[in-house]
């Protein structure tokens, strides 16, 4: 029914209560017709001519979004090429190499930071690699032209210079990709590589509106230098809105009383390992709060810890750390590692003792978090 014939019978039903007595059967009357057509037409109109109500509606729901879908032919396949030994200078070298044909054919404009560490009189260089938008005036980010006198014309003409509009800060997705010494590291961590370079690839399309960076560390295993040099640069973390680190995603054991836990007091949820854990410091509650609203094909456990308050040394042991003594939110997202998988620093780390379908759903649920946080 049409706004103009419904305003037309209120305005009739208002008249004739007004004229009779019987003004309670006639108030009933305009009730129950409002709730016999519905009130979608009518919030619909009163939302267009009141200004207020335009200046309240709700924002956009997680059911709104649009969530890209990983590809587990591709995040497989993927993992296979990163599950190699990846310790020596020689096959770091090769896989830095994979990881900056792949990020830069899915979109991504590649940079490397070098640093070195002197240990014991020796002297260790490795090499960060970092991945960020190609064009930084995408159109998402918007552009804008200004005008300028030229001085060194006689007639007054102008320049137009173009200006980019200041980008959103980014969230950094981090993984290291380095292994221990005589381990081909597939969970360790080539799981968390292959993770990252499917975000690359899905959110190719996307990264100029939902800003990311995106950096694969060095030198993890050796005591997180790669990602100690990386937060030493202010200019690389100046603008970030905080960090996912990837670490470990592919192991799922159902057995009861195969899943164990650091020592901290807390009551385990749970004596399967077939949940992905995510750790994060009580200062930045944003991040971990983000993987508690989202689907999920798997369960996900948080856990909101005082940065290095009376920590567990377990908590310590990846790249989300030097992030939070720079005062940076951060969180790690992992399997538990040691804690579930047996194949942990072992020759055996290899891709037949890894889950598909968990590597699948852990990295689904990472990309949906990515989105979440970028809407909000």
């Amino acid at each position: 029914m049409g706004v103009a014939l419904l305003q037309r019978l209120v305005r009739q039903l208002m008249q004739q209560i007004r004229q009779t007595r019987r003004g309670l059967m006639g108030i009933a009357l305009v009730l129950g017709l409002l709730v016999a057509l519905g009130f979608g037409g009518i919030a619909k109109y009163w939302g267009k001519s009141t200004p207020m109500a335009s200046r309240h509606r709700p924002v956009a729901t997680a059911a709104a979004v649009e969530y890209p879908s990983v590809n587990a032919e591709r995040l497989w396949s993927t993992l296979g090429e990163l599950s190699h030994t990846r310790y020596e200078e020689a096959e770091r070298n090769q896989i830095r190499s994979y990881l900056v044909a792949t990020l830069e054919s899915a979109g991504w404009a590649t940079r490397q930071q070098v640093f070195r560490k002197r240990v014991n009189g020796k002297t260790y260089e490795g090499i960060n690699i970092i991945a960020e938008s190609v064009d930084p005036c995408s159109t998402s980010f918007g552009q804008a032209e200004q005008i300028w006198p030229d001085q060194d014309s006689s007639n007054h003409s102008t320049v137009k210079v173009q200006v980019c509009q200041a980008a959103p800060s980014p969230l950094l997705i981090g993984a290291h990709y380095d292994a221990v010494l005589g381990s081909p590291g597939a969970d360790d961590n080539a799981t968390g590589m292959a993770a990252l370079l499917e975000i690359a690839h899905l959110f190719s399309p996307l990264h100029a509106s939902v800003p990311l960076k995106l950096v694969l560390f060095d030198w993890e295993e050796a005591g997180l230098w790669g990602s100690r040099a990386f937060v030493a640069d202010p200019n690389e973390t100046a603008a970030l809105s905080g960090a996912v680190i990837l670490e470990m995603l592919g192991y799922r054991c159902q057995v009861e009383g195969c899943q164990q836990y650091p020592p901290l007091p807390i009551r385990p949820p749970t004596q399967r390992g077939d949940f992905l854990a995510v750790v994060g410091d009580r200062t930045h509650p944003d991040l971990t709060r983000a993987f508690q609203h989202i689907d999920s094909d798997i369960p996900i456990y948080t856990l909101s810890v005082p940065t290095f308050g009376g920590l567990s040394p377990d908590l310590l042991r990846s790249d989300h750390v030097p992030f939070w003594q720079q005062g940076i939110g951060a969180v790690m997202v992992t399997d538990t590692a040691n804690f579930r998988n047996p194949h942990y620093h072992q020759e055996s780390d290899r891709p037949d003792t890894l889950d598909p379908e968990f590597l699948t759903a852990a990295t689904q649920s990472i990309v949906n978090v990515i989105l979440q946080l970028s809407a909000s």
